[in-house]
């Protein structure tokens, strides 16, 4: 029976640790400030398996000692519990003011009901589960619930599912560990208990709460692990994306030109950047406000994203200025034909915050290696191009080294 407990507290223990060192600083999930005190209890309930351990195993003179300690974690971790709940389906739900003073209110009528009865460290138990490991295991059931469904509506599968998975195992944890009580001479403890349970499954209870305090630990350190990874990815996201547009940004660009440049110079090929730029997007910007102009502006990165290849790669240099890059081009004319398309397709309005625009782009084209053999002379041949296009009365592209054309 001895190494239940053990596993049992261990399942805890390290969920517990895990949340603890979790880093904070810098996440997107709002849950990782209120998930302290899921490890606060996971830690404390861990010990408090331990101290069962301990005294079954030990000298009965010394068990005194172990059942104080005991009598003092095991309310305390589903004090923890409560505290997570209450303060996180508040949160979600934005209602429930009452559960602010939930904690204190049940720990008042825990130790009420405890210095009544006789043979407290028994009764201490039994109270403890009914009075605070009921309604803080299954409210945070309910928490977990809200959370599953928050990341379902944010998109993120993998997290709802573990949350999901950890409200169904704590709803079991919870009918084992709050339910099926240790056997007393009052009632429901009398009539739900854990040496009936043992007489009619023939196993004993601890060892389903173990089995289902695994199934919590593992699921809550998957989404400790997917927090982790999520926050990365974010942090590569703002790194090298624009935060207007979702765009690839200037950095990333540089990165894709560059290595892009060596494959052509490798392959003896050839590719192509476009400079392109929107026409009098000050004029909307001064005229409908910043809110109408970054609406236009993300509507043109959404309108050029659709109409490239999948090889093909577009960015924000950041203002009204955006830039394709085309890996693959066989001959001169090849960006000129793409350039020609992108000119025509904003021949169509762009609808924005209720306003009609029809925006026209001027495009500059350089190509490597004839304009330039590194990403920084061949950018600077674009912009170039493009501000020869916008001399020549907008709404055309010019190559660095050719005649304008009007599209």
């Amino acid at each position: 029976m001895t190494y239940i407990f053990f596993i049992y507290g261990l399942a805890f223990f390290s969920m517990g640790l895990a949340i603890l060192l979790l880093p904070k600083k810098g996440s997107v999930f709002a849950v990782v400030h209120e998930l302290w005190a899921i490890g606060a209890f996971g830690i404390v309930h861990g010990i408090n398996e331990w101290l069962d351990m301990f005294i079954i195993i030990h000298s009965p003179e010394k068990v005194a000692f172990l059942e104080i300690a005991r009598m003092i974690t095991l309310p305390l971790s589903f004090l923890f519990l409560i505290q997570f709940s209450t303060t996180s389906i508040r949160k979600m739900e934005n209602v429930y003011p009452f559960m602010k003073a939930l904690p204190l209110a049940l720990l008042l009528v825990w130790g009420i009901m405890t210095l009544a009865s006789a043979n407290h460290f028994v009764k201490g138990d039994i109270w403890a589960r009914y009075i605070l490991a009921g309604p803080g295991i299954f409210l945070t059931v309910y928490a977990f619930y809200l959370q599953s469904a928050w990341c379902k509506e944010k998109a993120l599968p993998e997290i709802a599912r573990e949350f999901s998975l950890a409200a169904c195992s704590f709803a079991l944890y919870g009918f084992f560990a709050a339910v099926i009580v240790p056997p007393d001479n009052f009632f429901p403890a009398s009539f739900v208990n854990s040496a009936l349970f043992l007489d009619s499954v023939h196993l004993p209870v601890q060892l389903f709460r173990t089995a289902c305090a695994v199934i919590v630990a593992f699921s809550m350190m998957r989404v400790l692990r997917l927090f982790d990874y999520t926050m990365q990815e974010n942090i590569k996201q703002m790194a090298y994306h624009d935060p207007l547009t979702g765009l690839p940004n200037r950095i990333m660009l540089d990165d894709c030109l560059s290595s892009a440049m060596l494959r052509a110079r490798a392959g003896r090929g050839k590719l192509a950047v476009m400079m392109i730029d929107v026409d009098k997007f000050k004029e909307v910007n001064d005229r409908f406000g910043h809110a109408t102009g970054d609406c236009l502006l993300q509507a043109v990165g959404k309108r050029l994203t659709k109409m490239l290849r999948k090889s093909d790669m577009i960015a924000r240099m950041g203002g009204d200025e955006f830039m394709v890059l085309l890996a693959e081009v066989r001959t001169d004319d090849d960006a000129d034909v793409v350039a020609l398309k992108i000119i025509s397709a904003f021949q169509e309005q762009i609808l924005c915050e209720g306003h009609e625009f029809r925006s026209t782009v001027s495009v500059g084209i350089a190509l490597c290696p004839d304009d330039g053999n590194t990403s920084v002379a061949l950018v600077r041949a674009a912009d170039v191009a493009m501000y020869r296009a916008k001399k020549r009365g907008r709404n055309t592209f010019q190559r660095y080294h050719g005649e304008p054309q009007q599209a």
